[in-house]
């Protein structure tokens, strides 16, 4: 009731909405697949799954990230003057912050799950951009990085013993 009345009509059937929706989803398993192959690509396997699974626990860590950049801060606020070493450390991380928020909500801002769930359509203009957006643009940061770290990676030293 937030948003106040809707009337809403009938689109298409709710089967091709919801393939619709799944092809988001699968827009984000790519860019989690491409997170973890360029990961795979320089580290071992282990640390590979815990950065795979870092990355994804920043991106669903947004609640936090947002209270951080209204508040300003990432320090209780306790209405006193900041000390200065906590001034210094805001004056860092708070820009970074703002800046991870910005990129994890070009990923984020597609989610099918709320649209199906209420009943609206998605449409195929937003899961082109969302291909765009999250498989493209992502997707191949973290390949175009993965293929250079794999380039650069030397795999077979030839031992010289003479």
């Amino acid at each position: 009731m937030e948003d106040g009345f809707e009337i809403l009509y009938r689109e298409n059937s709710f089967s091709v909405n919801f393939a619709r929706g799944l092809g988001v989803i699968l827009c984000w398993l790519a860019l989690l697949s491409a997170v973890g192959l360029a990961s795979a690509s320089f580290l071992s396997f282990p640390v590979a799954a815990f950065c795979s699974l870092a990355i994804l626990l920043v991106g669903l860590s947004t609640g936090t990230l947002s209270a951080v950049q209204e508040q300003e801060s990432i320090f209780a606020y306790s209405g006193e003057k900041k000390p200065a070493i906590e001034a210094v450390i805001d004056s860092v991380t708070v820009p970074m912050f703002k800046g991870v928020l910005k990129i994890i909500n070009l990923v984020e801002g597609f989610s099918p799950v709320e649209a199906l769930s209420t009943g609206h359509s998605i449409t195929w203009g937003q899961l082109g951009l969302a291909v765009v957006q999250i498989v493209l643009l992502m997707g191949g940061f973290f390949v175009i990085c993965g293929m250079l770290l794999f380039n650069r990676r030397e795999l077979a030293a030839a031992q010289n013993n003479s």
